[in-house]
């Protein structure tokens, strides 16, 4: 099976009062920011060649307490496909948040990442 690799090239928020980066090991580096509506960059490459992959599946997934079952759910608070360069970007994203991102690509494993936009 094929792997690939989601870049979180930048992540932000509109009107920045603080920014920080923390590089996750071996993983890339996120850019944090304070604020309300966070966006997020990014580039999903084939692991193996680095060349980009167009038309994967971007999602972005938010951990939320269901009030009826009393059981955290993932939420679904941002999608997209890639573009034809790889590249994708995501807005108007709930800050402070922790988030994961899934990138699914056909032929592909799916890659998951958990990030805090803060």
């Amino acid at each position: 099976m094929k792997f690939i690799t989601a870049a979180l090239l930048f992540a932000s928020t509109l009107a920045c009062s603080s920014v920080f980066s923390q590089q996750a090991a071996a993983g890339p580096e996120i850019i944090v920011s304070t604020q309300k509506n966070g966006t997020i960059k990014g580039l999903v490459t084939e692991q193996e060649s680095g060349d980009p992959i167009a038309s994967a599946s971007i999602q972005i997934y938010q951990d939320v307490l269901d009030t009826t079952s009393h059981k955290v759910r993932q939420l679904l608070v941002g999608s997209m496909i890639s573009k034809t360069d790889g590249t994708f970007e995501l807005a108007n994203l709930p800050t402070p948040s922790k988030l994961k991102l899934v990138v699914a690509v056909v032929g592909h494993e799916t890659y998951q990442k958990v990030f805090s936009l803060t």
